[in-house]
């Protein structure tokens, strides 16, 4: 038997010649139906067992594509109520402005905390899609700097690194980091995400003073507002087409 050459890992500075197929799971469109085209994309025909059914058969859902639809949706009604809790303004017996409509400044920040969750959930099931299977990736900082990460291995590293560095070195693309369009509302997402799920102790007790960090702050301030678009933009970036061949559905 040929023994298997051993692919070279890519780094930031070695990149692939040509990006990947945006295709994902390559399922044979059959008169059967084992699986349906939405747009360029191939989305394969799953089974499962249903409680009190049994086996049933049914068209898999793109989880990145879900995600970004509820992001976007999420992000539309949290300017929405963002706005009403601004209008509700009002002055203070002791002289400052108070936000009278709690319920809306409530849903504001519920919404806005979900819209940067979701995105960036959405580019991080986007990314182990894309990902082929025999991706090597070899890091030249870091805490994994000068070892070789297999497809797996890509994925235990930060969010900022496997978007910033891996991911472009593997298929073969310009990073994100160099386009600010992208790269700012990234940060921006990545830091709403952890500020509601990674809350700092500062930040969790400082109540009743300024406090940029803080996740009522960031969302008061609409750091969320175009979070959804820069998750689409993203994946457009990876693998043109993506989005947009599944919106023209």
């Amino acid at each position: 038997m040929a023994k298997k050459k051993r692919r070279k890992p890519a780094t930031a500075h070695t990149q692939r010649a040509k990006p990947i197929d945006p295709r994902i799971r390559q399922a044979r469109v059959t008169a059967d139906g084992a699986g349906a085209l939405t747009g360029d994309v191939l989305v394969a025909l799953s089974v499962a067992e249903l409680p009190g059914v049994g086996e049933v058969w049914f068209h898999e859902t793109l989880v990145p594509y879900m995600l970004l639809l509820d992001a976007r949706d999420d992000e539309r009604r949290a300017v929405q109520a963002l706005a009403r809790a601004q209008k509700s303004r009002k002055p203070r017996a002791d002289g400052k402005v108070g936000i009278t409509d709690s319920r809306a400044i409530v849903e504001a920040q519920r919404l806005g905390t979900l819209t940067c969750i979701l995105s960036m959930a959405s580019i991080e099931a986007f990314a182990a899609e894309v990902l082929p299977e025999d991706a090597a990736y070899e890091p030249t900082k870091g805490r994994s700097a000068g070892k070789a990460l297999d497809r797996d291995g890509i994925q235990w590293l930060t969010v900022e690194e496997r978007f910033g560095d891996a991911l472009p070195a593997v298929l073969g693309v310009p990073s994100i980091k160099q386009q600010q369009a992208i790269w700012a509302p990234f940060k921006r997402a990545l830091a709403i995400r952890n500020a509601a799920i990674h809350p700092s102790n500062a930040d969790l007790h400082s109540m009743g003073r300024i406090n940029p960090k803080r996740l009522s702050s960031r969302i008061l301030a609409g750091e969320f507002v175009g979070v959804s678009a820069m998750a689409q933009a993203v994946m457009e970036h990876f693998a043109p087409g993506y989005v947009a061949n599944l919106d023209s559905r």
